[in-house]
């Protein structure tokens, strides 16, 4: 989907969108609001933007500007003032395609971000035949990467890539 991500990107600046970390000025109303999207960019930094916002649903290349994650996800997040606790977290994404090891490292960036995390869901976990190749040109290489049979691109460091 690398052809939609100009669109996307345009649809978070109108919204005033840009992507949250945890202290971040209003990322208490964020969480508070309904369900977030997370992810984990390739230097371990965990970052979050709403789900919905004025009837628009946000997709998950807008936290990382199209850029590979180690993971992704969807979030049911409580708290304020710096004590939260995540209700829920999965790996839900239909752009990153993200495998069920990377639920793991989410959880782990979570936690070290002082998110406890109460219920973790499985997502995404097959990736469909006609995904079995990820773009790599719309990642800054050129061609496609082979994909191993969860949709991951070999090597690089990145377990999910945008297709």
């Amino acid at each position: 989907m690398p052809e939609e991500l100009e669109g996307e990107l345009a649809d978070a600046e109108r919204l005033g969108v840009k992507p949250m970390r945890v202290g971040d000025e209003g990322f208490d109303d964020v969480i508070n609001s309904g369900t977030v999207k997370w992810a984990v960019t390739e230097e371990g930094e965990l970052v979050f933007i709403p789900k919905h916002l004025q009837g628009t649903e946000l997709k998950h290349p807008v936290l990382t500007n199209g850029a590979p994650v180690r993971a992704a996800g969807e979030a049911e997040i409580a708290g304020g003032g710096g004590n939260y606790f995540g209700m829920e977290i999965n790996n839900q994404s239909g752009h990153y395609w993200p495998s069920q090891e990377s639920l793991d490292i989410g959880k782990e960036a979570f936690e070290r971000a002082g998110i406890p995390i109460l219920l973790l869901v499985p997502g995404n976990s097959r990736l469909p035949p006609e995904r079995a190749t990820v773009p790599r040109c719309f990642l800054g290489g050129p061609g496609t990467a082979p994909a191993d049979a969860r949709g991951w691109s070999p090597g690089g460091g990145a377990l999910g890539t945008v297709a």
